[in-house]
C-alpha cells in the first residue's frame, strides 16, 4: 500500500497484486477490485514506517510503541470489507472490469482486467466503484464533471499527477490526555473515513483492533465528507473528539476541494456584483469577514460545508437576477 502523493502513479499491475495478496480473482470478481484498488491507494496511518527484517521480508513498525507486524496495520479493515462484498453475492457480469488508471504526465487510461488490454478511450461503463454508487456526487472517485472540470491547465495537471481525485479514504489523527493511576497518559486515535461508503474506521492507541461505525451524527445528520476538516469536532464511541492532523494525502485532498468551492463562490459573488448593490462581495464563510487573501488556515483545516452553504446562500440570490447563470456557475455543488 503507498501514498499516491508521494509514490509513482498507481499502475494496473499494482491492483493485480494487491487482489492476489487478497485472494481476488480479477477475472471472475472484478466487482471487488474497487476494494483493492482502494487498499494500494491507502497510506500507513501515522507513527507507522515500512522496512525490511534480516530475511529481506516486509515487515511495519510502530514508532511510537516499536512493536512490529508483518501484516499491512489496515488489512484488516480490508479483508472485512471483501467479505463484506463477497456476501452480498452480487453477480460479477455487470459491464466488465475497466478501471482507469494515470501516467506519469497525469493522462489517463484504461485497463480491463477481465481481457487483459488497455485503451486510451474511456469505455462505457468504469469499473471505480460499487454499481449503486455512480450517482454519489463529486465524492465519487475519479469522476470529475462540470464545475471540476474548469480548473486551469496547472491545477488539473497537478491533480491528475498526484491522483487527488481518486482518493477514497481520508485519514485523521487526534489525541488527549487522560488520568490514570500513575497519572497523565496520553491517548491517541486514528480515525479513517471511507468518501464512498460514509462510514469510519476508527484504531485506538494503535492496537490491532479496529472499530467499523457505520455513521457518527452531526448536527445536521451522519457526517459526510463535507463536515470532516482539521479542527472539527465529532463524536466518536462517546468522546467529543477534535480531528487534530491529516495525513498529506488528506490535507491535499481538502485543499483541493476547497479551492474548487472557492472559486466557485467568488465566481458567484462577482456575478451578484453586478446585479444587487447592497452585495458587500465575497467573504470567508469560516469567520465572516472579508476575504483579503491573509487569513491562515491550518492545511486542510476548512470547512467544505460551510463553503456549501455559502455557495447555496450565493446562488439562492443570484437567481433572483439571472437563475441560469446561477446554476451554470454552482450547479455541480450538491446541496
Amino acid at each position: 500500500m503507498a501514498d499516491p502523493l508521494e509514490s509513482q502513479p498507481i499502475r494496473p499491475e499494482d491492483v493485480s497484486e494487491m487482489a492476489a495478496y487478497y485472494r481476488v480473482d480479477a477475472k471472475s470478481e472484478p466487482r471487488l477490485l474497487w476494494v483493492v484498488r482502494q487498499a494500494v491507494e491507502t497510506p500507513l496511518p501515522p507513527n507507522w514506517i515500512e522496512t525490511q527484517d534480516d530475511n529481506g521480508r516486509t515487515v511495519y513498525t510502530n514508532e511510537v510503541d516499536n512493536s512490529q507486524s508483518e501484516l499491512h496495520p489496515s488489512d484488516a479493515y480490508f479483508v472485512n470489507m471483501i467479505n463484506k462484498e463477497r456476501a452480498k453475492g452480487i453477480s460479477a457480469e455487470w459491464g466488465g472490469a475497466w478501471m482507469e488508471f494515470h501516467d506519469e504526465n497525469g493522462q489517463p487510461y484504461f485497463y480491463d482486467f477481465q481481457e487483459d488490454q488497455t485503451s486510451t478511450t474511456r469505455p462505457a461503463r468504469l469499473l471505480v466503484a460499487p454499481p449503486d454508487a455512480a450517482n454519489a456526487g463529486f465524492a465519487d472517485a475519479g469522476v470529475t464533471t462540470g464545475s471540476e472540470q474548469k480548473m486551469d491547465a496547472n491545477q488539473r495537471g497537478k491533480a491528475g499527477k498526484l491522483n487527488i481525485t481518486e482518493l477514497e479514504v481520508l485519514s485523521f489523527r487526534s489525541w488527549w490526555s487522560e488520568a490514570g493511576a500513575y497519572g497523565l497518559s496520553k491517548r491517541n486515535i486514528d480515525i479513517y473515513f471511507n468518501i464512498k461508503h460514509n462510514n469510519f474506521q476508527v484504531v485506538l492507541d494503535n492496537a490491532d483492533k479496529i472499530y467499523t461505525i457505520s455513521h457518527i451524527q452531526g448536527k445536521e445528520g451522519p457526517l459526510t465528507v463535507w463536515d470532516l476538516h482539521v479542527g472539527a469536532k465529532i463524536d466518536i464511541l462517546g468522546r467529543k473528539t477534535t480531528l487534530m492532523q491529516a495525513n498529506l494525502a488528506t490535507s491535499e485532498w481538502l485543499e483541493y476541494k476547497a479551492k474548487w468551492l472557492t472559486n466557485i463562490r467568488k465566481k458567484l459573488s462577482k456575478e451578484l456584483m453586478k446585479y444587487d448593490k447592497k452585495f458587500a462581495g465575497d467573504h470567508d464563510p469560516t469567520d465572516g469577514r472579508v476575504d483579503s487573501g491573509r487569513v491562515v488556515k491550518k492545511k486542510g483545516g476548512q470547512c467544505l460545508r460551510n463553503l456549501q452553504r455559502e455557495i447555496k446562500k450565493l446562488k439562492i440570490r443570484l437567481s433572483e437576477f439571472r437563475p441560469s447563470l446561477a446554476k451554470e456557475i454552482a450547479g455541480m455543488v450538491p446541496e
